[in-house]
């Protein structure tokens, strides 16, 4: 296959792994509307921190195994990776099992200490601690289903696996809430009944491939790469599930439901930054090793043209995401729309740290990254303490803020002195002057209009936003056209070849 061949069949992947991502996210914004007026803020949060609860818990189930599957697979023999695959899958199987017995047991005695402040019986409590616990073992085997199928480039395998959990999670959710008159508990009982389904299918995939019998000298090997990978994915989902707690324990339950709510919306700037950050990895690289004057300041220029893309979607984001909440989303949960614009800040950080992250990733730091991880996760919890009783979710929103922002600091002061640049500060100083320009615009011309009236104002807002970038001098016309050349061969890659 050709080089531009092998790009396109990235390009194909790339998009349809995106799919699998975005269909959920657009399936459960297009369902808020009947889940927030089925569902009061004080249920909506028993399910939303329920799955917050799960992310650290998973990562420990996993063991780093997933992770490690993907850095040995392709250094083994081919006709050894099947053996591989039901080894690591045994291995995880036995590890979580026994994880999730210990933890079910403890929570029968400290279930309402783990999971406090929550309107519900404290028998209830202990059954969504169970719930939480098991989700993390079928949720394992899950993801080890659609890492194996992603490394064997069988994308139609791995988006199957997502939207079949997402059609259980939904359709059960919907019946439910709306039929049954279920509340938060239930509603978290299907998305548990969607994590056994999708588990049942991965086996059935991981299985079919696999052969051969546990070969314990291989998972030695394996687990001790795997144990590396652990402290840098827990500290850095640690955060979102302390920030989340915290709001639970020093606000409320509804306080959690509404949180939630901003949060979905803010998290939509990573789906096109992530894909676009592992997209740029391999240019990235290619300027680390030339190492010359001239590659740095390629550098320097693709970081302001990231901090640019990512400042525009942010922008787009604030402006339109407090009228999709007044669209979407019942009233009770209308305060949302106060505090998205600091959480889509936040996650604006939190994306290009990633970005910026990948010097240290390229020199083999991964300490580093976990270390930064562990100072966002401190000053998120100072932060917490200190904003949250005085400014409720306005102060859980900028604890957040704050801690992503001294993560990225981290990063970027680590890479600098890892690998020094110049950066463009002045051209970024026009980037963020425009950008809160037009949102200051939008706050002042916006509230009290009519609906139609507001979406056209906000579009017209967005639409100035490139002829500033060009008279500000921020952006090319040659660069312009270059990002629309890239899309147009995006779209197209996605379409079948001959």
């Amino acid at each position: 296959m050709t080089f531009v061949g092998k790009t396109a069949k990235i390009g194909k992947l790339s998009t349809i792994y995106m799919t699998g991502s975005i269909v959920p996210r657009l399936v459960g914004l297009f369902l808020l509307p009947l889940f927030t007026r089925y569902l009061v803020p004080e249920q909506f949060g028993i399910a939303r921190l329920a799955l917050q609860i799960i992310m650290p818990l998973s990562i420990l189930a996993r063991l780093g195994l997933v992770a490690s599957l993907k850095s040995y697979y392709f250094r083994v023999n081919p006709e050894k990776r099947p053996q591989l695959v039901r080894t690591i899958l045994q291995g995880q199987a036995v590890f979580a099992f026994l994880f999730c017995i210990l933890l079910s047991l403890a929570g029968y005695r400290f279930a309402e200490t783990i999971l406090p402040n929550l309107p519900i019986t404290a028998e209830s409590v202990r059954l969504l601690w169970i719930m939480i616990v098991w989700s993390c073992f079928f949720g394992s085997i899950t993801k080890l289903a659609v890492r194996m199928t992603q490394l064997q480039e069988r994308a139609m395998a791995s988006i199957t696996i997502a939207l079949l959990k997402c059609f259980v999670n939904y359709f059960f959710g919907f019946i439910a809430v709306v039929w049954l008159g279920w509340k938060g508990l239930g509603r978290f009982g299907t998305t548990f009944t969607a994590t056994i389904v999708a588990s049942a299918l991965a086996v059935w995939i991981i299985w079919r491939f696999g052969k051969g019998k546990f070969d314990f000298a291989l998972f030695k090997k394996v687990f001790k790469t795997a144990l590396t990978f652990i402290p840098y994915s827990f500290a850095g989902v640690l955060t979102l599930t302390v920030n989340a707690w915290l709001v639970n324990t020093l606000i409320s339950t509804s306080a959690i439901g509404i949180y939630a709510i901003a949060i979905q919306f803010a998290q939509f700037i990573q789906l096109p930054l992530r894909a676009f950050v592992n997209a740029a990895y391999p240019t990235l690289a290619s300027l680390l090793k030339e190492g010359t004057d001239k590659a740095k300041q390629r550098q320097s220029r693709l970081y302001t043209l990231s901090i640019t893309g990512i400042s525009l979607l942010a922008l787009t984001l604030s402006v339109l995401a407090p009228l999709a909440i007044d669209i979407f989303v019942q009233p009770a949960y209308h305060q949302a729309k106060t505090i998205v614009p600091l959480l889509v800040i936040a996650w604006a950080l939190r994306t290009f740290g990633w970005g910026a992250g990948n010097v240290i990733f390229y020199y083999g730091k991964g300490l580093i990254l976990t270390g930064a991880n562990v100072i966002a996760m401190i000053t998120n919890i100072i932060l917490c303490f200190l904003l949250i009783p005085r400014f409720g979710l306005y102060g859980a929103a900028l604890a957040m803020l704050g801690s992503f922002a001294a993560q990225l600091v981290t990063i970027i002061l680590t890479a600098q002195k890892k690998y020094p640049i110049h950066w463009q500060l002045l051209i970024i100083m026009r980037v963020l002057a425009v950008v809160l320009l037009l949102g200051l615009l939008d706050r002042y011309l916006s509230p009290g209009l009519s609906l139609w009236l507001q979406l056209s104002i906000k579009l017209l807002i967005l639409a100035a936003a490139i002829p500033l970038l060009l008279l500000c001098r921020i952006v090319t016309r040659t660069e312009l056209l270059e990002f629309k050349s890239v899309v147009v061969e995006k779209l197209k890659s996605f379409t079948p070849g001959d």
